[in-house]
């Protein structure tokens, strides 16, 4: 299992089945690292090569420090409201749009509804053993839009 690449065939269409224009994959020098994923699936990956009894669940992120890289050995530090507090090399916030972290990463902002809502479903690949698996394809109308794309390589 694992993300599956979206490739170079993706693709905005008007609702009508016209088409828009491409989906941009790749940065200026071609490399293309756009993956669909599963959200467990992201969160397996990460954890897949960590030591026993280093994960800890029921802990939420309230606060977040870097010190010391601007030279090397520098590290993280996350606060949790439970009173813990850890230091780490690396953090990875994968906690959606409403992360405590976020902040610390991009400057604050504040979601502002549109007057569309998103659904979200997943169709076994059993059931459209057809449908291309390398691209992202939008059929986009008035306040109305559908997006498709693959977020496993491997069948479910």
């Amino acid at each position: 299992m694992g993300g599956a690449l979206v490739g170079p065939k993706s693709y905005y269409f008007r609702h009508d089945g016209s088409p828009i224009a491409p989906v941009q994959v790749a940065d200026a020098s071609g490399w293309n690292a756009t993956y669909g994923m599963h959200r467990a699936d992201l969160v397996d990956f990460l954890a897949a090569n960590l030591p026993s009894g280093i994960v800890h669940t029921g802990h939420r992120a309230i606060a977040f420090e870097q010190t010391g890289f601007e030279q090397s050995g520098g590290k993280a530090r996350v606060k949790f409201a439970n009173g813990a507090t850890i230091e780490a090399d690396i953090v990875v916030a994968a906690d959606g749009i409403h992360s405590e972290l976020r902040p610390y990463v991009f400057p604050p902002s504040k979601p502002v509804f549109h007057g569309t809502i998103s659904y979200r479903g997943l169709v076994t690949r059993e059931r459209l053993p057809d449908w291309p698996m390398d691209r992202w394809q939008m059929w986009a109308g008035p306040s109305k839009h559908f997006l498709v794309f693959p977020v496993r390589t491997a069948p479910w």
